[in-house]
């Protein structure tokens, strides 16, 4: 189901006209009817509850602000868990008509509409749900409901159109919400593209300097630049002492030969990682 399709709540509209007839001079009660009054809400409807009973409706009327006619037909307003919109008991049971969700003025119309008859049209009548139940109600509630009827189409289409304002302001602020997001987005990965182009650079330069660095060490170290250390270059002059020498050393000491040539080893291994720096 559409969450944006339009929906009337109608309860407002029916409760501003129920509360002017209930201010009404029809609405205060009198002799010839017993001093009941065709409308009454609120608190009044508990003080009535028991009248209601007689007459076989065995309605709960506990919630503040709903309103109740003579009739036995109740109105109660969306908060009401019970069962809220347009409702009374027909025979054998309670039947309840929507009235905060109308989709369609014509659909509404099937499922409730008021009548009068008789010689005279002293007879009022409303007809609930799609069974068409009869109920006969006063002539304040004929005139409530026929205002309320009467009505319906120009609340219907003025809520419409606020809906719709609704909807297209509610879509323009989406769309300008998107784009800033984008743009957020955009700017976002300019900055991260200009850091990474930054970081790169910075890593050439490095590089740069790094490379001519070792340019210079070469050039120092290495005059002929044939990769091998200057002075790691030519024979190994130890060594060389070491086997022109032998015959007096071991007339010395023998062991100072094998000491000689791990001395020898050391430097070798000495020039070789020198090389390799």
């Amino acid at each position: 189901m559409d969450k944006n399709k339009f929906k009337l709540n109608a309860y407002p509209l029916l409760k501003k006209i129920i509360e002017k007839y209930d201010k009404s001079k029809s609405n205060k009660g009198g002799l010839l009817n017993g001093f009941k009054k065709p409308i009454i809400w609120g608190n009044e409807l508990e003080e009535k509850y028991w009248e209601y009973n007689l007459h076989g409706l065995n309605i709960d009327f506990t919630v503040e602000g709903n309103y109740g006619f003579k009739s036995g037909i109740l109105v109660s307003d969306p908060s009401y868990l019970g069962g809220s919109g347009i409702k009374c008991r027909l025979d054998d049971y309670v039947e309840r008509i929507n009235i905060y969700e109308i989709e369609s003025i014509d659909e509404f119309n099937k499922i409730f509409t008021i009548n009068s008859g008789g010689i005279f049209g002293e007879l009022y009548y409303v007809y609930f749900g799609k069974r068409r139940e009869q109920l006969q109600i006063t002539k304040l509630e004929y005139q409530v409901f026929e205002e309320f009827i009467n009505k319906l189409p120009e609340e219907f289409d003025k809520q419409r159109s606020i809906h719709k304002e609704r909807l297209k302001k509610k879509k323009k602020e989406d769309e300008k919400r998107f784009k800033l997001q984008e743009e957020e987005k955009r700017i976002k990965k300019e900055k991260w593209l200009k850091q990474k182009q930054e970081q790169y650079w910075k890593d050439q330069k490095r590089k740069e300097v790094l490379k001519k660095d070792i340019s210079d060490i070469s050039k120092e170290f290495d005059t002929d630049s044939d990769g091998i250390i200057d002075f790691n270059q030519g024979q190994d002059d130890f060594m060389n002492l070491l086997k022109k020498h032998q015959v007096s050393i071991i007339d010395i000491d023998q062991n100072h030969i094998t000491k000689f040539i791990q001395v020898s080893n050391y430097l070798k291994t000495k020039r070789e990682n020198i090389k390799t720096v």
